[in-house]
């Protein structure tokens, strides 16, 4: 059996006996809604323009770009830069301020005709706002950490790609681990994703269900959970190609 064949079995077995796991301890729950704008522009044919937008209410909001090569084989790497606001622990407004760089390479495999596996490895390198003793922000007073990310995407389609418009179902899992000096190193936060899709030459809808969960210092996990809207846009210049693989 191929060894990608052999991963994408893994990721599975290993992205559902984690959402198992993590349900079950799982006490506080949170309902939320996450809309993200993601753009690709392909500048020559191993060269592309990466922007993204994301607003999750009482949580988060980032923005993200980055510039990206393509190997001869398919390997993205990405570099660039991201400007968050988060919440805090003692506000739910958008209060906290980072500043991060970040890159990525990311791996699509063809498994089948409709099946692809999308691979990502993220690293964050995150200069975030301080907290006090009592959880409060301190304002332009920041420290650096570190965030380590993997992502499998298996991508099902449910119509025939050959025209470049099909209907498809995305189950993903990103695992994201924290370390640096100035927190607890460990789980960041587990994500799940069931996601129904349409994608054409230029543009990718994908709406459905995610879960994040998070530790407790009691060893509990919180969890949110609730609606995602994703719109994908791949955008070329100088008739440059694209393709349905920027995720």
């Amino acid at each position: 059996m191929p060894l990608h064949n052999l991963l994408t079995r893994f990721c599975l077995v290993a992205s559902f006996g984690l959402f198992s796991l993590f349900s079950a301890r799982a006490q506080n729950h949170k309902g939320e809604v996450w809309v993200g704008y993601i753009n690709s522009v392909a500048l020559s044919n191993r060269w592309y323009f990466w922007n993204d937008y994301h607003f999750v209410p009482e949580s988060f909001a980032l923005y993200r770009f980055g510039l990206t090569y393509e190997t001869k084989s398919g390997l993205r790497f990405t570099n660039g830069y991201a400007h968050v606001w988060t919440s805090s622990p003692n506000s739910t407004a958008l209060n906290r301020g980072e500043h991060r760089l970040w890159g990525q390479a990311i791996k699509n495999f063809k498994l089948a005709h409709r099946v692809r596996y999308n691979l990502r490895l993220r690293y964050d390198f995150r200069f975030r706002e301080s907290l006090d003793f009592v959880g409060n922000v301190e304002d332009r007073n920041y420290r650096l950490n570190y965030r380590w990310r993997i992502s499998n995407n298996l991508r099902f389609k449910l119509t025939d790609p050959s025209e470049g418009k099909f209907f498809h179902i995305d189950l993903m899992n990103e695992t994201l681990y924290n370390s640096g000096k100035e927190l607890v190193n460990g789980f960041d936060q587990i994500r799940n994703y069931v996601l129904f899709g349409y994608t054409n030459p230029k543009i990718t809808f994908l709406a459905g269900y995610s879960n994040r969960f998070f530790p407790n210092a009691n060893g509990l996990w919180r969890m949110n959970h609730g609606f995602t809207v994703w719109v994908i846009h791949r955008m070329k210049w100088r008739g440059f190609k694209t393709d349905d693989d920027v995720l």
